[in-house]
């Protein structure tokens, strides 16, 4: 997979190819990158939050 760049690169900057892109760096998100990277695929992990570990973040856990 070739990611397109945008109009506002220059034309001499490399192209980065990855085999797989996966949307969203929550826990899902995040154990299938480790797991599919450790096989020896190029992972892109794309995140819309300037965080990750996706509704993990927004919760509080207590165990009793």
């Amino acid at each position: 997979m070739v990611l397109a760049q945008p109009s506002s690169l220059p034309d001499s900057s490399p192209q980065i190819t990855y085999d797989l892109a996966i949307a969203g760096a929550g826990i899902a998100g995040l154990t299938l990158a480790c797991a599919l990277k450790a096989s020896g695929l190029r992972i892109a992990l794309i995140e819309a939050q300037p965080r990750t570990a996706g509704l993990q973040q927004q919760r509080a856990i207590t165990f009793h």
